[in-house]
């Protein structure tokens, strides 16, 4: 059985009538307008759809609102060119006691001016009875860079401070501080023009020199030196 609802819209001279058959889904609309002299009646089938349509159509504007999300921010902060060293090790030599000859020097080179390089050390000047313990061989320093800017390319490298850098005793290669400080001098130097940096901004430079041993020896001056005094290194990045 279908059900009908009913509405009545009452304005000036005007009765509107709406029913709703539920069975049907449709709407019958009755319009009665006065003419003054009579009323005449308008019936019109609405179909739901068009009623939803027509509400939609009549509603009044939708309400504001606010949604909300979130946002975030990142930074990223990286080492400057970095540059590390390892001092110069000019090893252990025998020398004897001596009052003429002149001056001995133990000159440092490498093969190869970056990590791969083997140290090579040359003896001049007053070599007489003069010979390297092998316990505590002479190594070449080496100079690390990390984090360059300038990737697969060669640097300038530069070095100061770095000539006749007196000595001072230090316990060293199994040698106490000696007990009368001999006149020792170094003079550093860089092993090669520049430095390689590989791809990922690393590379390796070496620092050689030479030692100077005066001519003069006596028993006090045996022992370990290290010198006063560093020398300073510099790498230039960003061609």
């Amino acid at each position: 059985m279908a059900q009908i609802g009913s509405a009545a819209i009452l304005a000036k001279n005007i009765c509107v009538l709406i029913s709703y058959d539920y069975g049907k889904s449709h709407l019958m609309v009755t319009r009665a307008v006065d003419v003054g002299k009579g009323v005449i009646l308008m019936r019109v089938k609405l179909t739901a759809a068009f009623l939803v349509a027509a509400i939609l159509t009549a509603s009044p504007a939708h309400a504001q609102f606010t949604v909300n999300t979130s946002v975030d921010a990142r930074a990223g902060m990286a080492r400057l060119t970095f540059v590390q060293c390892e001092g110069v090790d000019f090893g252990l030599w025998r020398i004897p006691t001596r009052n003429t000859g002149g001056a001995t020097f133990i000159n440092l080179t490498v093969t190869a001016n970056d990590a791969t390089g083997a140290t090579v050390a040359t003896v001049t000047g007053n070599t007489t009875s003069v010979s390297q313990d092998s316990r505590y061989p002479a190594t070449a320093g080496i100079c690390r860079v990390y984090n360059a800017e300038t990737v697969s390319a060669t640097l300038r490298t530069s070095i100061w401070q770095n000539v006749a850098m007196h000595m001072g005793g230090l316990p060293i290669y199994g040698q106490p501080a000696p007990t009368i400080q001999a006149l020792v001098v170094a003079d550093l130097a860089l092993g090669g023009v520049g430095v390689a940096i590989d791809a990922v901004g690393d590379g390796a430079f070496r620092v050689v020199g030479t030692l100077t041993i005066p001519e003069t020896i006596v028993a006090g001056n045996f022992g370990g030196y290290q010198t006063t005094g560093e020398g300073m290194v510099s790498v230039t990045d960003g061609l």
